[in-house]
């Protein structure tokens, strides 16, 4: 796509998406923290204000907005309130399960039991308990049942094998692989939010695309990431440079698969939604690359004072920079 095209396409997709959030952080407001109400109220500390944060803002309005609304595009469909309260719940229960192997260290088996509500496996404290009403919730308005339980199985399996990542012997390529899989069945697993069939070369591309947004989350979650014991592409990468000519290169190559693997015009608005994504993990790199010439020649993320590591996308010039990278790449 031309810069000169893409000049008068940015404002319009930005704009679309302010509409999207605020939309959604309404949706929020009205669905989710009602239900929530609950857990603040007889919460036994196994959940945090963290997690409640993830919940209601991190996880419950960038999924929803910008990989549901971004599927929704593709699909040529409408975000409809069961898709909506669906891709919500959805979210909810990511920052949870990602908790059941990042900090509570709960066996697979019993993570599995938690997520088939299996009544051998009762939830022990507010943290599961929480899990599994939002899986339930899940289950009654699931278009495809079926469909879910092939998906989230897949997650799980993603999940399992990400337990590498704690590893000190586990080589950066194989950080990347481990990354890439966990990205792309997340999104597949978002994708049973819509009731239509699923293509093989929708799965493809799916794939391909949640393994580049996965990536590009995980820049920004160096410093969340080293404070949890959690080896990543970029908190083990020496060289910010490096890492970003990787990221540019599965850039380039996810956009050029999509386009020709389904040609239309559905796939460029949806690729423009995850563009955002990328756009911004450029301008953390970028932030990244700055503090590793001020410290020495390698990237040393553990030896950095947090303010280092933290990329405030609030900032106008970092707005202004990711606005740059989404037009002129």
């Amino acid at each position: 796509m031309s810069i000169v095209k893409n000049i008068f396409i940015f404002p319009k997709r930005l704009l679309s998406v302010q509409n999207q959030i605020r939309e959604q952080k309404t949706f929020l407001h009205e669905y989710l923290h009602p239900f929530l109400s609950k857990y603040h109220k007889k919460n036994d500390g196994s959940l945090t204000e963290y997690d409640f944060e993830k919940i209601t803002n991190y996880y419950g309005v960038g999924s929803p907005v910008l990989a549901g609304e971004g599927i929704a595009n593709l699909l040529n469909v409408k975000v409809g309130i069961r898709e909506r309260k669906t891709l919500t719940l959805m979210a909810a229960i990511t920052g949870l399960f990602d908790d059941f192997f990042d900090r509570s260290y709960e066996s697979p088996d019993r993570i599995k039991g938690l997520m088939s509500l299996s009544p051998e496996t009762l939830p022990q404290n507010a943290h599961e308990r929480l899990f599994c009403d939002l899986v339930q919730e899940i289950l009654l308005i699931s278009p495809n049942k079926k469909r879910l339980y092939e998906f989230a199985e897949r997650v799980f399996e993603a999940q399992v094998e990400s337990l590498k990542q704690k590893d000190p012997n586990t080589k950066w390529d194989d950080l990347f692989s481990i990354t890439y899989k966990k990205g792309g069945e997340s999104l597949l697993f978002y994708r049973c939010s819509f009731s239509t069939e699923i293509s093989l070369q929708e799965i493809e591309c799916l794939l391909k695309i949640g393994g580049l947004i996965q990536v590009c989350n995980d820049i920004f979650d160096v410093n969340k990431d080293i404070k949890e014991g959690i080896r990543t592409v970029a908190t083990e990468t020496k060289d910010i440079k490096t890492l970003k000519n990787k990221v540019q290169k599965l850039y380039k190559e996810t956009f050029d698969f999509c386009r020709l693997a389904i040609p239309t015009k559905n796939m460029n608005v949806f690729l423009q939604q995850i563009k955002i994504i990328v756009s911004q993990s450029f301008v953390a790199l970028d932030f990244y690359q700055k503090t590793q010439k001020s410290n020495g020649d390698n990237f040393t993320p553990k030896k950095y004072p947090r303010e280092s590591l933290i990329c405030d996308m609030g900032k106008k010039k970092h707005l202004f920079q990711a606005s740059y990278y989404w037009i002129f790449n």
